[in-house]
Order: structure tokens, then C-alpha cells, then sequence
């Protein structure tokens, strides 16, 4: 896991959000640049996404995707 401050970088420079459009922070480790490219946003799309929309949407759609394939096991 990649620790670090999340700053936001000149607007120009960061990638968007595949669901909100939002600009996906970028971590910095060590003072340095690190990792600037979100989340893996499937099974929404087949984008990548912000933290936010991570934690609101991608996390609870697979939830509910690993329980409604659990109850037809």
C-alpha cells in the first residue's frame, strides 16, 4: 500500500475521474511525485477513478455484485 500526503497538482497535469470527471489526486511519497493514477473503476466502467468515487461507488457496486453472486451459489 502506498502511503502518503494527496496533493493536487496543476490541473493540466492530472488525469480525470471516469465516473465524476473530478481530477484523481495525486500521492506523494517521500516528497516526490508517486502515484497519480486512482483506482481501477470495474465493474462500473473500464476506466480509472478518484478515491472518492472509489469508496462511494466502486467498492459498494462490487459489495453488492459478491453478494448477489453468493446468494445464487
Amino acid at each position: 500500500m502506498i502511503t502518503g500526503k494527496v496533493v493536487k497538482y496543476k490541473k493540466h497535469e492530472m488525469k480525470k475521474c471516469s465516473i465524476c470527471d473530478d481530477y484523481i489526486d495525486v500521492m506523494m511519497v517521500d516528497g516526490e511525485r508517486g502515484w497519480d493514477d486512482g483506482h481501477n473503476a470495474e465493474p462500473v466502467n473500464g476506466g480509472r477513478c478518484c478515491n472518492k468515487c472509489n469508496d462511494d461507488v466502486v467498492i459498494p457496486t462490487r459489495l453488492a455484485d459478491a453478494l448477489k453472486e453468493r446468494s445464487i451459489k
